[in-house]
């Protein structure tokens, strides 16, 4: 920006190109009140506001989440005959996603369609994103059937989000159907995956299918299984009344060194507590009130 007022300060000609490149770093600097700012000097200068110019702009609006200032952008670019591409487009999805407004991100979609604008992964995963968000899982699937019609690829991101889609959802067979669509098109699962559609289970009081998942992690694809792994386990055997199975999880925490948190003790507790062994359920509730929150510390196992 200092470049830009010295250029103008010194009778050097301010043109789109450098105008641009001022917007493209301030949106680079979150500084997108000022990116906005260029943009509409560039109006008053009489400069060529082109597609570049205005992605440069929605790019700052999408990292700083502002998306009704993106919208207002895109009606500027229709007002003003400026084409908006793929990129303009994902901006704007993306912007409506980080701000918490799945039905314009999908929206969007269908008017990228309308106008002709190429639809890739890009679009299709913040759409997608800003459904799981919103808990609006019907319209994620939906978004994720459309992608194999139109042959865009998935990536592990649009399998997360639809996955977690599903969680939210309580549809776990639809996750376990949409991880099993994962293997076939030999898309790498990821921990964030499986304990997606490990919790789907754990929710719906599949803690048999939420078990083999886990081993599935440990066994074949040799993931990382996290705190959040071990409380879907511990959650689902708790639901299913498997309070061995659970105090066991809580255990095998211990032997892999990794911390628990409150809500593995409130699980194991509940699990205990359901299965009448209310020895455990003290020996955890004083564990507890002495603030102990990391199985590497406890000594129930």
């Amino acid at each position: 920006l200092r470049l830009l007022f010295e250029m103008g300060e010194r009778c050097v000609e301010v043109n789109s190109v450098a105008s641009s490149a001022a917007i493209s770093a301030c949106g680079s600097s979150g500084e997108w009140i000022q990116a906005f700012q260029v943009l509409s000097e560039m109006s008053d200068r009489s400069l060529q506001v082109n597609t570049i110019s205005y992605n440069a702009s929605l790019s700052a609006c999408e990292k700083a989440s502002e998306w009704r200032l993106a919208l207002h952008l895109m009606g500027d670019m229709r007002d003003r005959g400026v084409e908006m591409d793929t990129i303009s487009c994902n901006a704007i999805v993306s912007a409506c996603e980080k701000g918490g407004e799945w039905f314009l991100a999908f929206q969007m979609l269908n008017e990228m369609s309308e106008y002709r604008v190429e639809l890739d992964t890009i679009s299709f995963n913040g759409a997608i994103s800003a459904c799981e968000n919103g808990a609006a899982w019907a319209e994620a699937l939906h978004l994720f059937c459309d992608m194999s019609k139109r042959q865009v690829q998935k990536s592990t991101i649009t399998y997360n989000a639809a996955i977690s889609s599903c969680e939210k959802g309580g549809q776990w067979a639809m996750s376990l159907h949409i991880l099993r669509d994962m293997a076939e098109h030999r898309v790498e699962a990821s921990t964030i995956t499986y304990n997606s559609a490990m919790s789907a289970c754990e929710q719906s009081g599949q803690w048999e299918l939420a078990m083999h998942l886990m081993s599935e992690m440990a066994g074949g694809f040799y993931l990382d299984m996290d705190t959040i792994t071990f409380n879907a386990a511990v959650s689902a055997c708790e639901r299913g009344g498997e309070w061995a199975t659970a105090v066991h999880l809580f255990g095998d925490m211990a032997r892999r060194r990794l911390a628990a948190d409150k809500i593995t003790y409130q699980t194991v507790v509940s699990a205990c507590e359901k299965g009448g062994e209310w020895e455990l359920v003290m020996h955890l509730m004083n564990e507890m009130s002495h603030g102990v929150f990391d199985t590497r510390e406890a000594k129930l196992v």
